[in-house]
């Protein structure tokens, strides 16, 4: 049996010099080139580049992302045409994914057209776990949301598509892709006016096209081919509404990633932050964990913390390649067991996920001894794509790369909101009026529930404090370390652990209890290390993290009120919840695809509470 984040890549062979995926014993394209067939099928047969002219967003749909060549193609065509769509999204699913090997080996024999957008790509494609991974390109002009699933879990994307590529091996050789259902749900995520190509010209295939609705016409095939088919929704294809200025109150991570993440979007943001600068309250650490929480079942917790690890791993080495420096050490995280009984169950864990070992594996007490540089009496889980994270200075990046589209109101606290036309009225606490916006999103923390809107909402305040002590470089530990609590290597000179979490408890102070209390989490992380820590020598710092009782974030409509949503709820793990929330509220804004599968996604809808 499978393990549950364990997918198969394709099996490469090649045939006449064109490459097949040997398990379904067929072509990815025809011999006459990937390119041509590209062009003549699948943006000739949806209208592209004419389609997407003038628009400031263009979607599509791929049913089978193979190769990429359909997503190169159109990504050269859109960078080529003067009057593309100011924003390209391309959602493209995919079951056997290349492995990064055999992506470079496919392309380097690959059109040389379309080789340097690949070899681009090349060191950018996600590991093989399942879920959507956003690959932002062209300063996020361009997104290609890999949907590493069976094609019959197209019912878990959230979106709706100016265009469809219909695209897999023949019907014959993999039905599944072809079905009634996969056909009849593509079609539901077509816009009016929207259109569907693909290079079948199969009966069966026309006929299940025709009962979901579409219009259906043969049209003429590629390359001696006599025909494909072309499909589309009657209508007039219409652009998604989206705000005309939204503003963000908080400038803590969840903040600053939205604010970053809207403007990347050409969306201005008026970000209200009452503090005298941002990443101030729980975001004013010195450093976090970035990392994931494994479950054997993979519940919801597991699915957004996997999910967030990976996005903000992917933007913190994008942006390393760009040469911005990224507030982060991507050295890895170690989880060590409590006890022989908890290393069983990581270990049965593990062995019911299969995750690939570069993302998260177990390794023995003598491994991570070395890893750490000291001496630890058991093994735990090792997160290849862990680290730690400077939460403070992220949120600064964040905003700096924002650009033109932010402007930042700094020391200004948020009084309370009223609807208005067009959306809301923003008032300070003496209720002079801030700002008219389109839209608002409350990403003050554990402070959501102070606005009338969202008082029913159960976000509470949770005290953490951290303790920091001198750090040498390079002294131990030399990796992050997590066992009901954690430490991190030196930072700035300092090395950060902890933490307490106080659900309810409201005292700013820092308390010598509580570094006693975090004293005592790392003796138990690291046995011997505190000798010689006197509490009353340590600094530290308090912060108040937005708690909820599921543990899971808090992201979307707050109620009936329209245009305004929260983005709060990240408890202890901000790091991890960050970027795929954030992503999640623009979309949302913005009528975009959702970056997260619909289940994982609505398990942080805010009408959760009420239903229950």
């Amino acid at each position: 049996m499978a393990g549950i984040l364990e997918l198969t890549p394709a099996r490469l062979q090649w045939r006449e010099g064109v490459p097949a995926h040997g398990d379904y014993d067929d072509v990815y394209h025809s011999v006459h080139g990937a390119l041509a067939q590209s062009r003549h099928v699948f943006l000739g047969g949806t209208g592209l580049p004419q389609a997407w002219a003038g628009r400031a967003h263009f979607a599509i749909l791929e049913t089978g992302f193979g190769l990429g060549g359909n997503f190169l193609a159109t990504w050269a065509a859109w960078r080529s045409d003067p009057r593309r769509a100011q924003r390209l999204d391309f959602v493209s699913l995919e079951k056997h994914p290349l492995t990064a090997e055999d992506w470079r080996c496919v392309w380097a024999h690959g059109e040389p057209e379309l080789r340097p957008l690949a070899q681009a790509l090349a060191s950018r494609l996600p590991p093989l776990v399942p879920g959507i991974h956003t690959l932002e390109l062209d300063e996020g002009r361009v997104r290609l949301f890999l949907v590493y699933h069976d094609a019959a879990t197209i019912g878990e994307i959230e979106g709706r598509f100016d265009a469809v590529y219909l695209d897999g091996f023949a019907p014959a050789k993999n039905p599944a892709m072809w079905s009634e259902a996969l056909i009849a749900e593509v079609a539901q995520r077509m816009k009016p006016g929207a259109r569907l190509a693909t290079w079948c010209a199969a009966g069966e295939v026309r006929r299940r096209l025709a009962a979901a609705g579409l219009s259906v016409h043969p049209a003429s095939g590629f390359a001696g081919k006599r025909e494909m088919t072309v499909a589309w929704r009657e209508g007039v294809l219409a652009e998604e509404r989206r705000p005309g200025r939204v503003a963000v109150i908080g400038a803590g991570v969840a903040g600053a990633n939205l604010a970053h993440a809207l403007a990347r979007r050409g969306v201005p943001v008026t970000l209200f932050e009452r503090e005298a600068s941002p990443g101030q309250g729980a975001s004013g650490n010195l450093a976090g964990v970035l990392r994931w929480l494994p479950s054997a079942d993979d519940n919801r917790l597991s699915r957004w913390t996997r999910a967030g690890t990976l996005a903000a791993h992917a933007m913190l080495r994008e942006w390393e390649a760009q040469g911005i420096d990224a507030p982060w050490g991507p050295s890895g995280v170690a989880h060590l067991a409590r006890d022989e009984a908890q290393a069983r169950k990581q270990r049965i864990a593990l062995e019911r996920l299969v995750p690939p070992p570069e993302v998260l594996t177990w390794l023995d007490a003598a491994t991570l001894s070395e890893r750490i540089g000291w001496p630890v009496d058991q093994g735990g889980w090792w997160f290849g794509i862990g680290g730690w994270i400077g939460p403070q200075r992220w949120c600064r990046r964040l905003l700096e790369l924002a650009g033109s589209c932010l402007t930042l109101r700094c020391a200004t606290a948020v009084g309370s909101l009223e609807p208005c036309a067009p959306g809301w009225r923003v008032r300070d606490a003496e209720g002079s009026v801030l700002e008219e916006v389109d839209a608002v999103v409350l990403a003050a923390g554990a402070e959501v529930p102070s606005f009338a809107q969202a008082a029913s909402l159960p976000i509470r305040p949770a005290r953490g404090q951290v303790s920091l002590a001198p750090a040498e470089a390079g002294s131990p530990p030399r990796v992050t370390v997590c066992r009901n609590g954690y430490v991190t290597p030196e930072v700035s000179g300092q090395r950060a652990f902890g933490a307490t979490f106080a659900v309810g408890d409201t005292d700013p102070a820092v308390r010598p209890a509580d570094h006693r209390e975090n004293l005592v989490k790392l003796e138990a992380i690291l046995p011997g290390y505190t000798a010689g820590l006197d509490p009353a020598s340590l600094e530290g710092r308090v912060g108040f993290r937005p708690a909820v009782p599921d543990r899971l974030p808090v992201v979307g409509p707050v109620g009936d009120a329209p245009g305004l949503l929260v983005l709060s709820g990240f408890g202890a793990r901000g790091l991890a919840f960050a970027v795929p929330a954030a992503r999640l509220a623009a979309a949302l804004l913005c009528g975009e695809p959702w970056p997260l599968e619909r289940t994982t996604a609505l398990a942080a809808d805010p009408a959760r509470f009420a239903r229950r």
